[in-house]
């Protein structure tokens, strides 16, 4: 078996809306989300971020950034 919650992050990864002010109140909701996910899952980190894939090609492109630096910041 792998290693126990405790030793894991996990990145909870959502389609996302379009507009910045979307964008943030989603997030507003997620963010509890994750933290019940990291208390009652045990993880070491939970985090959630939006990859708002309908959004401005620009708009994704930052967000599929901010996705895979999240992913490095957990190792």
């Amino acid at each position: 078996m792998g290693s126990p919650p405790s030793e894991r992050a996990l990145l909870i990864v959502g389609h996302g809306p379009n507009s910045a002010e979307d964008y943030a109140a989603w997030m507003r909701a997620l963010r509890p989300v994750a933290d019940a996910v990291k208390a009652s899952g045990g993880f070491r980190d939970v985090r959630v971020e939006l990859v708002r894939d309908d959004a401005p090609a620009p708009v994704r492109a930052e967000a599929v950034l901010r996705v895979r630096e999240l992913i490095d910041l957990q190792y």
